[in-house]
């Protein structure tokens, strides 16, 4: 018996001993500064060539040229592109797995930068390395960045858009993420017809309430649809505004859904009559249902240049406005260089790097659906030349409402496919070639809704429990 409980004792001892070993393993420094690239898009490679492995390896010559004109001595940089191309989804998800296992035994790359999982668009076959970023957060996975900041010489807090930037903090109010590029769901019209500050403080209750009937055309935003009226010149292009109206709906760091089944189904149930009855009134002042952004500079909208447009941003559940991350950074909590993670973090944030026109990062970030706007406020995106003071004045205006700042995760892809699934059974009662924005001339029983809404809870559940 006794020698049975020393061989068990010895056992454990060695079992104990090679965690160590693995954990010292790769722990191990490098002696590189090490820089992780998730950025990619679907159609990354083009003519032999990855579009993010480039703009990664030129990210990496700048920030070394940029360190040498601050006096500063960086290690040598170390860069790592996680492959995004269908053609390469078996090496992404062994690269994905590496680092994941490295990042849990005390060693992974120092800086990420990553985008969220994003709209139908660009959204991967695949998981982002931070598929629930919230969940990351909580986990402690990155590091507090908040006295570097405090020292950044290249950019300023007053630069930087703080409703946005505080959507980094952690549970302790540490800044362990750094979002770069957002956007905000919105509605715009031409300022002559609407004053967006009538519309500041209003909850999604007053935009169900029906007694506002521009208000009343937030409800656009709760249905996914992607559609264009040459005749109006009006554009819905989104997907499911759901999430950002109840940012706390898809709880990713408690692994559940924020709201029941019951009042879920019950919500859609609500919007249908009242969104129909907004689509037989046309406004006399014609709205887009759109995310805000560089898109403003096409077709769409004649002349912006010499138009003065109002952004209203959609109202969420708090009577504010919801940020939507598409790009973001953060440090490994497991870094032996923070000071040198920290200097990527702070060339990042500058206007010099936060803009278009260098090309790089955020030019791949471009072929975002959902087009974003730098944190920077200095910062330069193409279409900014062709907006008006008067319409940049409306954004940041639109940008001060924001009290919520939202991560899309996977479960979102799934949220959007049971809001589809419902349009689809409405669509098939109608005859004829009909457009996906006609859905609610169709009809379904509110027995048929509430199965839906049971079948895709049920495997949001099961996806947010497994994260």
């Amino acid at each position: 018996m006794k020698s049975k409980i020393r061989y068990a004792v010895f056992f454990l001892a060695m079992c104990v001993l090679l965690c160590l070993l693995l954990i010292s393993c790769n722990a191990k420094d490098s002696g590189k500064l090490r820089i992780c690239f998730d950025i990619g898009l679907q159609n990354d490679m083009q003519s032999g060539g990855s579009f993010q492995q480039e703009a990664a390896s030129g990210f990496a010559e700048a920030i070394a040229v940029q360190a040498g004109l601050q006096g500063r001595e960086l290690s040598e940089i170390e860069v790592e592109v996680i492959p995004s191309d269908p053609e390469s989804a078996d090496e992404r998800e062994a690269t994905l797995q590496r680092l994941r296992t490295e990042i849990m035994t005390g060693g992974g790359p120092d800086v990420f930068i990553a985008c969220t999982e994003g709209t139908h668009w660009e959204r991967l076959d695949s998981s982002r390395l931070f598929p629930y970023l919230s969940k990351s957060i909580a986990d402690g996975i990155f590091l507090p960045l908040d006295g570097y900041i405090e020292q950044f010489q290249m950019v300023s807090q007053e630069e930087l858009i703080q409703p946005v930037l505080a959507g980094g903090r952690d549970g302790q109010g540490q800044q362990v993420i750094v979002p770069l590029c957002f956007s905000i769901p919105s509605l715009i019209w031409e300022q002559k017809e609407v004053d967006p500050s009538a519309f500041a403080g209003k909850t999604w209750q007053d935009v169900l309430s029906g007694q506002d009937p521009l208000l009343s055309e937030q409800l656009r935003w709760l249905w996914p649809t992607h559609t264009f009226s040459p005749e109006s010149m009006r554009k819905n292009d989104h997907d499911t505004g759901l999430a950002y109206i109840y940012p706390d709906l898809l709880d990713q760091v408690n692994k559940k859904i924020g709201m029941t089944e019951e009042d879920l189904a019950g919500l859609l149930l609500d919007s249908l009559p009242a969104l129909g009855q907004l689509l037989q009134q046309e406004p006399e002042a014609l709205s887009w249902s759109m995310f805000f952004s560089r898109m403003l500079d096409n077709a769409v909208f004649p002349n912006p240049d010499t138009i003065d447009l109002a952004v209203v941003p959609v109202r969420n559940q708090q009577g504010g406005a919801t940020a939507v991350v598409s790009m973001y950074c953060g440090v490994n909590a497991n870094t032996q260089r923070p000071e040198e993670a920290a200097f990527v973090v702070e060339y990042l944030l500058s206007t010099e790097y936060q803009n278009t026109r260098s090309g790089g990062l955020f030019k791949i970030n471009n072929g975002f659906a959902s087009p974003n706007k730098f944190i920077n406020k200095n910062g330069f995106i193409d279409g900014d030349s062709k907006l008006t003071a008067a319409t940049l004045e409306s954004w940041y205006a639109a940008c001060d409402q924001v009290n919520q700042v939202y991560f899309p995760s996977p479960a979102d892809s799934v949220l959007n496919d049971m809001m589809e699934a419902i349009q689809q059974e409405m669509l098939a009662t109608l005859d004829g070639d009909v457009r996906k924005d006609e859905f609610l001339y169709g009809d379904i029983s509110e027995e048929r809704l509430r199965e839906i809404v049971h079948e895709y809870y049920g495997q949001i559940t099961r996806l947010l429990e497994e994260s």
